[in-house]
């Protein structure tokens, strides 16, 4: 983990994927858009390939975890405060996750919380 940063992606209990988010800084009524690179293996990929078609062809949907830890710096104006982890768990619901083609977003449902 860059920085304590950590993303990683979950289906059925097996790690997918996992990566750092890169340090930025939030601007005051920003937007900041992050590209991020997730990448993982595993012991028995075509069973795991084979898993998730199956999910797919199924139901349409492939059910996902996504976990994050992204440590936070709060400032105000000159003051800077502590720093806390801001900890994301979310139950994502994609389309497919075939190689380029757009992932698209069916269903989610996200909990946010801070450690100090």
């Amino acid at each position: 983990m860059r920085g304590g940063s950590h993303i990683s992606v979950w289906y059925t209990g097996t790690s997918l994927c996992q990566g750092s988010l890169p340090r930025f800084y939030q601007g005051h009524r920003n937007t900041t858009v992050l590209n991020v690179v997730l990448s993982g293996q595993t012991d028995d990929a075509n069973t795991l390939i084979t898993s998730l078609q199956q999910q797919q062809q199924q139901t349409g949907i492939i059910p996902l975890k996504l976990r994050v830890i992204q440590p936070v710096r709060i400032k105000l104006g000159e003051f800077k405060l502590m720093k806390v982890k801001f900890r994301v768990r979310c139950r994502l619901d994609v389309d497919n996750l075939a190689a380029n083609n757009a992932i698209n977003i069916r269903n989610s449902s996200c909990k946010f919380m801070f450690t100090i």
